[in-house]
């Protein structure tokens, strides 16, 4: 493969125009959060002149942010990573000219479609290796692609035969690991995404589940879906895999991104009174103690 496009090899342009602190941006924080060494500038006109971590502090990236990219030329991307993903995975007819632009300008392009499921793993794959352990985060989507170089992009894959690309996805990770972490995508109360959440579940058959949530969100993302309470999502996810492989949640993980820090640790603590389970948000507090949760785990193998 040549070096340009390997992962130790790639300069990423972001280009989050209007995205950069939007939800639809996660593309983006992923790879500025997770392979921060690979982008050399943000494109975003309305935050031009200042750093990353002046927008986003919690993303401790010093990469300047630029109007255009042209401008973001100078810093010698090799590539233009489309950091936002719009309901749908349309792109706005007016971000289509830097995209052109940049392939004018000889840059490769990527491009890709949120509670925190990929961050979450990330982050407790960060804590497990810190304490020891060998977890592997294991990639269902295009960011988790871009920042670990493998896994499958499993809105591309056929409906019949997700189940099996999940299988695959846990039958050749690294022999090494003692801990595979699946990417979880939707939701089983999903009125567009629930399929493929079925499909990931019985295709990997975890031993384990996190549950990730966001205590702000009340109804799915552009639908008038609610969102049930934790109980019942945890009891409904336990009761679709008891017929296949029955698998017992052990955290629950909370993005309280949209919190003041007073009202996040309010959240975390009536998370663990709702449920009777452990909880955190692992950006916020690293990832450390829901490691621990799954450690317990497997003391008990």
């Amino acid at each position: 493969m040549n070096e340009r496009y390997t992962v130790e090899g790639r300069r990423h342009a972001v280009l989050t125009e209007g995205f950069l602190t939007d939800v639809h941006g996660k593309t983006a924080h992923g790879v500025i959060r997770y392979r921060p060494e690979q982008v050399v500038a943000v494109i975003d006109s309305q935050h031009a002149g200042k750093r990353v971590c002046d927008i986003v502090a919690s993303l401790e990236s010093d990469a300047p942010i630029v109007a255009s990219v042209q401008e973001a030329l100078r810093y010698a991307p090799r590539s233009l990573l489309v950091g936002f993903a719009t309901d749908g995975g349309a792109i706005p007819p007016k971000l289509r000219l830097p995209i052109l632009e940049a392939i004018d300008a000889g840059l490769s392009v990527g491009s890709d479609c949120a509670v925190g499921k990929m961050t979450a793993s990330l982050e407790i794959e960060r804590a497990g290796r810190a304490a020891g352990g060998k977890p592997e985060f294991i990639a269902t989507g295009q960011t988790g692609i871009l920042i670990t170089g493998k896994g499958i992009a499993v809105d591309r894959v056929v409906g019949d035969f997700v189940t099996g690309a999940a299988e695959q996805l846990v039958l050749s990770a690294d022999a090494d690991a003692d801990v595979l972490l699946i990417e979880g995508q939707g939701s089983i109360f999903h009125p567009a995404y629930a399929p493929v959440t079925f499909g990931l579940l019985y295709g990997s058959a975890p031993d384990a589940l996190l549950l990730c949530h966001r205590p702000a969100l009340e109804r799915v993302m552009g639908f008038e879906q609610r969102i049930p309470d934790l109980r019942t999502l945890i009891d409904m996810h336990e009761r679709l895999l008891h017929f296949v492989k029955p698998a017992r949640t052990i955290a629950v993980v909370l993005d309280t991104s949209e919190l003041t820090e007073d009202a996040a640790y309010d959240a975390i603590a009536q998370a663990e009174r709702q449920t009777g389970l452990p909880a955190d948000d692992p950006v916020r507090n690293t990832g450390a103690k829901l490691w621990r949760c799954v450690e317990g785990l497997l003391s008990h193998r």
